[in-house]
């Protein structure tokens, strides 16, 4: 061997004897899984995101580490990270060990495009048994971008820790911090208790690639008296109730006015004068109905449209997601699809529920007709009480209360009932459900002898009904149905100021003028609403109200009509029917007077339109 070979090997080797130890597993990414992602790594999974390792970026070796914020949360925040050390961001058995109250340097090469806010770079630290998560160990922010950059940096650890994970944490507001599709690349970490080595050059290029924008136009506010039809180019397979393609929406093509020999590269959504029904992929639910909660189009929380099929062995399949949709109507004023629910075998029936959905410009609902395997349609407003209008023999209101009714409980509904109406307390709307009554002489043959029914789930979501002041909502009617029975069904989306419910609690005698002063009393802001918590309530609009007065647990109804100048009343005053204790009240808009603007829909008028209309 030569001088100059031998002087090399030594070197190198005291250059290997002398560096600092990594504690860092798998600092480069090199070592992958089956699933494509770096071994000894992990990712804080909370909003949508992707990572994992990749060959097409690094800046030594071969591969480095990434993450794609894929997804935004329902208040439009991303809240994800990357993590050196085996995590899911809220345990860490197998983290990185460390010693206590001890200083440790860090150093890593990082590159991205898409954000407009720094992200952080500290260790999660967590006890011996990986629990215990404390992200208060501070460490040092940078701010991605295309070209490669080396950062280094120490942390403390606390008296209790003892595993760490390195996080890349990402928190910020969709457009204004994170731009959907920001992704960043990390490679060659260093973890120790030395300082860090030397930087060596890149291996790679200097410079990431920026990922082209799918294609799409993007979204765009909807002209009023329009309807459009989106195809999302994506699909959302993944169990989901939010609007996850919401935020995507710089992604998507409207399909343009006219065509109908169009094929779909992603999800079907309809978007209605005030709400939107999104034809998913997901095989986990049936599609969502969401209501607009501004100019902006901000869907509201989901409403899910259960479809069922009845089969003749008496069980219930329902259809989940679309497996398939085709255009049969695609103008400004009207839009027609088709859609087939995914396939699937239960009880040795084959089912593909498969309806039409039609939505006209201008018009607060959705047309939904039966077409093959579909025998009930359902709404899945998650409300405590649910009110037929005049559907009592004494043209009294029906109304069904969930905490005076045991769980599993089915509440079917007087055949006299022209509609129902759900009443979700975390949403400021009246989702109101509409069948067409069956031709006189016609029978009526459903499992429940009805037209309309609700189910009494024990545990089922409250939709905010626990967030009123009066202890937990452990069972509610998840979801009212309405028969098919051959003929269309309506769904109308009323919102905001519809409705109101009040907590009174106080005897009352028969023949007394009783005075209910108007509060909000859920507890949360909604999106969209002008009335907020705590501060009082008013009819926003002037019409055909109802009071229902729950006295002694029985349902009284009093009609009552809100004129222009009532609406700025926080207060109203009413006759008791009744002697007892008055448990609460809910006060509803019903139907129109000469005084209801043009551009506000009651039910009676969704009634009206759709009932005489007719069908498809």
């Amino acid at each position: 061997m030569s001088l100059s070979a031998l002087l090399s090997v030594a070197f190198l080797t005291c250059y290997a004897i002398g560096a600092p130890a990594n504690i860092a597993p798998n600092p480069s990414a090199e070592r992958v899984d089956e699933r494509g992602r770096p071994v000894g790594w992990g990712h804080y999974y909370n909003t949508p995101a992707l990572w994992g390792a990749t060959e097409e970026e690094f800046y030594t070796g071969k591969r480095c580490a990434f993450l794609k914020v894929t997804g935004f949360g329902e208040d439009s925040y991303a809240c994800t990270g990357l993590a050196v050390g085996e995590t899911d961001g809220y345990t860490a058995p197998n983290g990185i060990p460390v010693k206590p109250n001890t200083t440790y340097h860090f150093s890593f090469y990082i590159a991205g495009y898409g954000f407009k806010r720094r992200i952080t770079v500290h260790p999660w630290g967590f006890d011996e048994e990986g629990k215990n998560r404390d992200r208060g160990i501070e460490g040092i922010q940078v701010l991605p971008t295309p070209e490669w950059k080396r950062y280094v940096g120490t942390f403390t650890t606390k008296a209790n820790t003892r595993r760490i994970a390195l996080m890349f944490f990402v928190y910020g507001m969709r457009g204004r911090d994170v731009e959907p599709g920001a992704t960043f690349f990390v490679d060659d970490v260093y973890i120790g208790t030395q300082k860090p080595p030397p930087p060596v050059p890149p291996a790679g290029r200097k410079r990431v690639k920026m990922s082209r924008k799918r294609e799409g136009g993007g979204y765009k506010p909807l002209k009023r008296g329009t309807v459009r039809i989106w195809d999302t180019n994506r699909k959302f397979s993944m169990k989901h109730y939010d609007f996850r393609a919401w935020n995507y929406r710089d992604e998507w093509t409207q399909v343009p006015y006219g065509v109908t020999d169009y094929r779909f590269r992603g999800d079907c959504v309809l978007e209605g004068e005030n709400f939107w029904l999104s034809l998913h992929s997901s095989r986990y639910d049936s599609v969502f109905l969401y209501a607009k909660t501004d100019e902006k189009g901000t869907p509201s929380r989901h409403n899910e449209l259960y479809r069922v099929f009845f089969t003749p062995t008496e069980l219930r399949n329902y259809g989940e997601g679309s497996q398939f949709c085709r255009i049969l109507v695609n103008s400004p004023k009207e839009a027609v699809v088709y859609s087939e629910a995914i396939t699937y075998e239960r009880g040795g029936f084959r089912t593909t529920v498969t309806t039409l959905y039609r939505i006209f410009g201008g018009k607060p609902w959705l047309e939904i007709r039966p077409v093959w395997q579909a025998d009930e349609q359902g709404m899945h407003g998650e409300t405590r009480i649910i009110v037929a209008p005049e559907a009592n023999d004494d043209g009294g209101d029906f109304v069904d209360d969930s905490l005076k009714r045991p769980g599993n409980y089915v509440s079917k509904v007087p055949l006299r009932a022209k509609m129902l109406l759900d009443l979700a307390v975390d949403v400021d709307a009246l989702w109101v459900l509409i069948a067409h009554p069956l031709p006189e002489g016609e029978k009526l043959s459903t499992w429940t002898g009805t037209r309309y029914y609700a189910g009494n789930a024990p545990g089922g979501w409250h939709s905010g009904w626990s967030l009123i002041g009066e202890g937990d909502c452990d069972r509610v009617w998840t979801a009212p149905f309405a028969f098919f029975c051959g003929r269309p069904v309506y769904i109308g989306v009323l919102c905001p100021g519809y409705w109101h419910y009040q907590r009174i609690g106080r005897n009352i005698r028969e023949g007394e003028r009783v005075t209910v002063n108007w509060r909000v009393a859920y507890q949360r802001e909604r999106r969209g609403s002008p009335f907020k918590p705590g501060e009082t309530w008013r009819p926003l609009y002037p019409g055909k109200w109802r009071l229902i007065a729950c006295i002694d647990g029985r349902y009284h109804t009093v009609p009552i009509t809100v004129t222009k100048e009532g609406t700025n009343s926080t207060s109203l005053t009413f006759e008791s029917l009744s002697a007892g204790n008055l448990e609460y009240v809910v006060f509803y808009l019903y139907d129109r007077t000469d005084e209801t603007p043009k551009d506000v829909w009651t039910p009676m008028d969704i009634y009206r339109e759709t009932i005489k209309g007719g069908g498809i």
